[in-house]
C-alpha cells in the first residue's frame, strides 16, 4: 500500500503457501533498510521470490519443477549449461546453503518454530534442482520468470530442468 503496489495474490492465497499463516514480526533496531528488505525476507520465508507481474503487480512465485517448454537445438542462437546442478539439500548436505542467519523475520522466537518455519522454506525449495544456463534464442514473449524449461540437442540433457532467472531482449539487435 505504502509503495502504491497491489499484490496480485488474495491474502487466502499467500496464507496457502508454506508459513504464508505465521505470524511475523521483527525488533525496532533491526536490518531492514526499504521496503525491498521485507520483500527479501518474506519471500525467504515463504520459499520463493517476489517480482512485478505483467499487470504490474506485486507477485510471489513460487520455485517448480514441471517444465513450461523444451528448446530445442534448431531455436538457440547458442547456448551453455553448467556442469552441476544448483539444489538444495538437508539430509544430505551436499546442495546450496541459503544463509537464513541474516534474515529479520526468523532472527527471533521460540527455536521449534523457527526451526519448523527452516523446514517448511526447505520443503519448499526441495523441488529446485536445476542446471545454471546462458541461452540466445528466438526468445517467446509468453516465457516469465521462475518459468522451468528443458533443452533439447546438441549439448543440452534434455532430462535435465533449467528455470529462468533472468531476461535480456534486444529488439532490431540492440
Amino acid at each position: 500500500t505504502a509503495c502504491g503496489v497491489e499484490l496480485a495474490q488474495s491474502q487466502a492465497e499467500i496464507e496457502a503457501l508454506p508459513n504464508g499463516s505465521e505470524l511475523l514480526s521483527i525488533y525496532p533496531e533491526n536490518d531492514i533498510e526499504n521496503y525491498r528488505d521485507v520483500l527479501y525476507f518474506t519471500a525467504q520465508v515463504l520459499g520463493g521470490f517476489f517480482c512485478i507481474n505483467r499487470e504490474g503487480k506485486l507477485e510471489f512465485r513460487q520455485y517448480g519443477n514441471t517444465p513450461v517448454m523444451e528448446i530445442l537445438q534448431k531455436h538457440r542462437f547458442s547456448s551453455s549449461f553448467s556442469d552441476f546442478v544448483t539444489r538444495y539439500t538437508l539430509d544430505e548436505d551436499d546442495g546450496l546453503t541459503m544463509n537464513l542467519g541474516i534474515n529479520t523475520l526468523l532472527q527471533f522466537g521460540l527455536e521449534e518454530t523457527r526451526a519448523e518455519l527452516c523446514r517448511n522454506i526447505l520443503t519448499a525449495l526441495a523441488v529446485v534442482n536445476y542446471v545454471p544456463f546462458d541461452s540466445d534464442t528466438i526468445g517467446n514473449p509468453a516465457l516469465d520468470l521462475g518459468d522451468v524449461l528443458t533443452f533439447s540437442g546438441g549439448q543440452a540433457d534434455s532430462q535435465q530442468i533449467t528455470c529462468v532467472t533472468s531476461f535480456t531482449v534486444k529488439i532490431g539487435g540492440r
